[in-house]
């Protein structure tokens, strides 16, 4: 048998179904009947495919990007590290992972690093940028210029090392 070639067929969206429900029958001549509820399920399933899709290009975008990244808790423990503030910190971002924020920032810039935060979850600012001074791994410490904005269920924090002439 020869096949034959259709356009059309492979224009057509491809449609997904879910079948429920289903009972096999035998009918009083002997055929057999499938009963059961179809759902298309196809834009479910474009939807879920499209999110995983924005999720991955977040996801590289988070790690690739060259300014520092973070996620940050209300009870400061950092939720999310990018590389680039791991090494800007000397940390792997794994590493950055088991430190709070409190761990790294200057002990005269931690009551207004907490009142900022604090402003952010409440609502009260939508984005506060400052100037501090975090602790590298190695011990020093570092100026690093930090815009931070709300997110739905944690601080989103860019960082960026600064030289801040004078604050030494």
């Amino acid at each position: 048998a020869d096949v034959v070639y259709d356009p059309w067929i492979e224009q057509r969206p491809l449609r997904i179904y879910r079948a429920d429900d289903l009972a096999a029958r035998i009918d009083a001549e002997g055929a057999d009947i499938l009963i059961g509820i179809v759902h298309d399920i196809s834009a479910r399933v474009e939807a879920e495919q499209s999110l995983r899709e924005s999720e991955r290009r977040l996801a590289d975008t988070f790690a690739q990007a060259a300014i520092g990244m973070a996620l940050i808790a209300p009870d400061g423990r950092f939720l999310r590290v990018n590389p680039a503030l791991g090494n800007m910190l000397g940390y792997s971002a794994d590493g950055l992972l088991q430190t709070n924020m409190d761990d790294l920032v200057h002990e005269d810039d931690l009551d207004l690093t907490q009142r900022h935060l604090g402003r952010l979850f409440a609502g009260q600012r939508d984005e506060i940028q400052v100037e501090k001074r975090c602790r590298h791994r190695d011990g020093h410490y570092l100026w690093l210029q930090v815009t931070s904005t709300p997110g739905s269920a944690a601080v989103i924090s860019l960082a960026r090392s600064c030289s801040c002439a004078g604050l030494a």
